[in-house]
């Protein structure tokens, strides 16, 4: 019954909302902070507040307006150090690769359909990978726009809290590290592309590549747990949110879709080990 009712709301959506955002994306309305928002986000945070990219295609057109997965990659002995990686290569440890274990068990207890599972070439994030997609037999795809971004001179360093991060969006840049619209910009192209596949995908990659994702879809930042996958649903007109919901043992998938189709509220699940602004 659900999915009847779901079914017709979509219907509905294409007879009367779809005309709408044909017309607000040819009256000037193109560009927002978020980039993939329907109007200028309000939200109050350091983080959200630096726009990654300037103006963007119609509302209606962006191939980007699709639901999506993303997962952190399990833990490392860094992870555990509080230590800045970056690009530096750290395997995940025996942790890491029971939180990706238990991450497959969740995926298949919450009944989720997954066609392609994307990540970027850090072995983190690709042994992660490899332990989902081998337990789901999906197809693997390695992208370099999934790294996680380069932090230059302050690799190997003591972790400070976010105190850096929080510089870096403002332009204060490291010695010899990524630039924060460069980051944004390349993580934009390998969702785009990612995107483009015909099925659900799933991304595993790095907790600094869904908070620039986040940036991109114009919600504030937040810290994510290694191997907790996250269903990401776009707004399905202008001046909506998009949806991001943590994937819980005690829901199915039809749970989440239905909250989608019948809510018009944020509804982001975080709980008390995510308060913190960043992580490494």
């Amino acid at each position: 019954m659900k999915m009847i009712i779901k079914n017709c709301y979509l219907i509905m959506c294409t007879l009367f909302l779809f005309p709408t955002l044909a017309q607000a994306s040819t009256s000037g309305d193109e560009g927002w902070s978020g980039y993939l928002v329907g109007k200028q986000s309000t939200q109050q945070s350091s983080e959200v507040s630096y726009s990654p990219i300037d103006g963007g295609l119609p509302f209606n057109k962006h191939p980007l307006f699709k639901t999506f997965y993303f997962m952190r990659h399990g833990e490392t002995d860094w992870n555990k150090k509080n230590i800045y990686m970056g690009t530096q290569d750290i395997p995940i440890n025996n942790d890491g690769i029971r939180q990706a274990e238990e991450a497959v068990e969740l995926i298949e207890s919450a009944d989720i359909d997954i066609d392609y599972i994307v990540t970027g070439p850090l072995s983190r994030a690709v042994s992660t990978a490899n332990i989902v997609a081998n337990r789901l037999c999906k197809q693997l795809i390695v992208m370099d726009e999934f790294k996680q971004c380069c932090w230059g001179s302050i690799e190997g360093g003591a972790f400070d809290g976010g105190t850096m991060i929080e510089r870096w969006l403002l332009g204060e840049t490291p010695n010899g590290a990524e630039e924060a619209r460069e980051f944004d910009a390349r993580v934009l192209r390998g969702l785009t592309t990612a995107l483009d596949l015909q099925g659900n995908v799933l991304i595993i990659s790095h907790g600094g590549v869904y908070r620039s994702i986040r940036r991109i879809m114009g919600l504030a930042a937040i810290n994510i747990n290694h191997c907790t996958p996250y269903y990401n649903t776009p707004p399905v007109c202008i001046g909506q949110p998009w949806i991001s919901n943590k994937i819980e043992d005690s829901r199915r998938m039809d749970e989440y879709e239905t909250d989608y189709y019948f809510s018009m509220e944020i509804t982001e699940i975080v709980d008390n080990s995510e308060k913190n602004k960043f992580s490494l």
